[in-house]
């Protein structure tokens, strides 16, 4: 007897080639006589879409309806697809995210439109998970105060309404070195790391501590400079080493 876990690995794992490389998209089974045409069609537009950039009134433009070969669809139908889609990854991302977590900011810009985006940083199954928790307009509302305190208020707002999680469990925070990201991270109640590190290196530069360091390690203390980014990665090098 067979588990299922086997038969599934078995007919539905990849057939090789001559040269035991994966044949892509061809299985010893497949699943798609059983799956709904209206469903194959929904994600044959969803794909078409979301791969070439495309927006999402595409399928209703006449020059594609007159050349498509997929079975015609409405723009709403389409986004509808996108947004279950959508709710899908984050129930699976909300599932696997462990109670502490952080997350990486970033910025992007189309046309004058200026957008936030948000990856979650945690480790499950002893793996390194970076998923896309949100994507957000800074100027959703003009009426709203566009501060560095928005974009807290937004992130406080979206874990606990998507995600279940409250702001106060992330545990670092990436970003870039502007003022609005430091005004955000004194506003979460986050520590600089890198004065922290400054702090410690300018104690173990001291006369006592810098004997005491040279019976444990070869490293010797090393101070950031203000105008120069390569001493910044020259005074994290040794804390690296000695983690």
């Amino acid at each position: 007897m067979f588990s299922n876990k086997q038969l599934a690995l078995f007919y539905f794992k990849p057939v090789l080639d001559d040269q035991d490389e994966a044949i892509i998209c061809y299985y010893r089974c497949t699943l798609v006589p059983w799956i709904p045409q209206s469903s194959l069609t929904l994600f044959g537009w969803i794909r078409w879409v979301v791969m070439c950039d495309f927006a999402l009134h595409f399928c209703e433009n006449v020059e594609t309806r007159r050349y498509a070969k997929l079975e015609l669809i409405s723009q709403e139908r389409l986004r509808n697809g996108v947004q279950s889609v959508v709710r899908f990854i984050m129930s699976g991302a909300a599932a696997e995210m462990p109670a502490k977590f952080g997350f990486m900011l970033d910025g992007c810009s189309f046309d004058s439109e200026h957008y936030i985006a948000v990856y979650g940083y945690y480790n499950f199954n002893e793996k390194a998970q970076y998923p896309l928790l949100a994507m957000a307009p800074l100027v959703a509302d003009p009426s709203a105060h566009h501060s560095a305190a928005s974009p807290v208020d937004f992130l406080r707002e979206m874990l606990m309404r998507d995600y279940s999680k409250r702001l106060d469990n992330c545990l670092f925070v990436v970003g870039g070195n502007c003022a609005s990201n430091q005004r955000m991270a004194t506003l979460m109640g986050a520590s600089d790391d890198l004065d922290q590190v400054k702090k410690l290196m300018t104690k173990l530069k001291g006369l006592n501590q810098s004997a005491k360091l040279r019976f444990k390690t070869p490293l010797r203390p090393v101070l950031s400079q203000a105008t120069r980014w390569s001493s910044t990665v020259a005074m994290m090098h040794p804390l690296l080493s000695l983690s």
